[in-house]
């Protein structure tokens, strides 16, 4: 059997290259075919602000108001005692929640420069009751769980997050409690950089 030259070895494993290349961005997309190439790699962070208590807009003219503010770290990934540098969110609206309310506002931030893919968020409020929940862009988080107003616990579901994409979830408790929180994605596995905090307390 004739051997082939090293020029048709060459030309082969090129065109198979090519053909895989080409299969791979049809069937990933552009975006995968860059996060492999480069290896861009996600970094997903979630931060839950609960609240007791929020503002009105006419609370807010007053300057002495905002001078009450204060955040308190309740728990942080090991290692981490900072809290600078998070996504400002703030929710200045009339609180509209019975005095025994906890409101939670969850943010899912992908902080680095690949995707993020096959999210699962898993919150327990356990033996507390979800007497509310929104979801701010429903096309793009989905409760595969749970999720039921007068159920305790919640999964949602991320198919990809994109670099600084931010996805907001508002979930109301009836009782003081701090949640339990499990997340994991198909490139990170286990999610450690989980914070949360407690906001709008007063001094």
């Amino acid at each position: 059997m004739k051997k082939l030259t090293q020029g048709w070895k060459i030309f082969i494993a090129t065109s198979v290259i090519s053909i895989l290349g080409t299969a791979l961005f049809s069937i990933l997309g552009w975006p995968y075919v860059q996060d492999a190439l480069w290896s861009k790699h996600p970094d997903v962070n979630i931060y839950v602000y609960g609240m007791d208590h929020s503002y009105s807009p006419e609370e807010l003219k007053q300057q002495s108001t905002c001078s009450n503010i204060t955040i308190t770290a309740v728990k942080f990934p090991e290692g981490v005692s900072s809290i600078s540098n998070f996504p400002g969110y703030v929710g200045y609206f009339n609180w509209s929640y019975p005095e025994n309310v906890k409101l939670y506002e969850i943010l899912i931030n992908n902080r680095g420069e690949g995707i993020a893919r096959n999210i699962k968020v898993d919150i327990n409020f356990d033996p507390f009751l979800i007497v509310s929940l929104n979801i701010e862009n429903k096309d793009r988080v989905k409760i595969i769980e749970g999720g039921h107003i007068t159920g305790s616990y919640s999964v949602f579901e991320i198919n990809e997050l994109l670099p600084n994409e931010l996805q907001i979830i508002e979930i109301a408790v009836n009782g003081k409690t701090i949640p339990s929180i499990d997340v994991w994605s198909e490139n990170q596995g286990i999610i450690k950089n989980v914070y949360i905090l407690d906001i709008f307390e007063w001094k």
